[in-house]
């Protein structure tokens, strides 16, 4: 799906913006096809970065990853797709440290698909942590 469509000040191009590199290859097939004068090309971006703050200990970056898929139904159901792109599925926990306000205190970096922000975008940029599975 597209994100965004803006056109390039100096060169005159016109970029989009997509969900994943699938949408992004449909989007330049379909292009080739119907506009072959037309030329397309794919650039990689960073991946969003999110910071999980609050969390009462600190978890491994293994136990913090499932935690992060078990409850959130929308996650779970991405991570366990097997027609969906490996690249989609990026969850890289970076680091869990303690806050500088509060030592008792953890929070996580952690390194994600644009896919799986646009699903924590789409629950009111919240991410559900816990150790109850909620998702089968």
């Amino acid at each position: 799906s597209i994100v965004n469509t803006m056109q390039l000040k100096r060169s005159k191009d016109t970029a989009v913006i997509l969900n994943s590199k699938k949408d992004a290859d449909a989007l330049m097939e379909k292009l080739a096809h119907t506009s072959p004068q037309h030329t397309t090309s794919s650039v990689a971006t960073k991946l969003p970065r999110i910071t999980v703050v609050g969390l009462q200990r600190n978890y491994s970056k293994t136990e913090l990853k499932d935690m992060i898929s078990s409850q959130n139904p929308g996650i779970c159901t991405l991570l366990n797709n097997t027609t969906s792109d490996e690249e989609d599925k990026k969850i890289d926990v970076l680091a869990v440290v303690p806050l500088k306000t509060n030592a008792n205190l953890f929070k996580a970096i952690i390194r994600v698909s644009n896919l799986i922000r646009s699903i924590i975008a789409k629950q009111n940029d919240r991410l559900y942590i816990g150790s109850q599975p909620i998702c089968k």
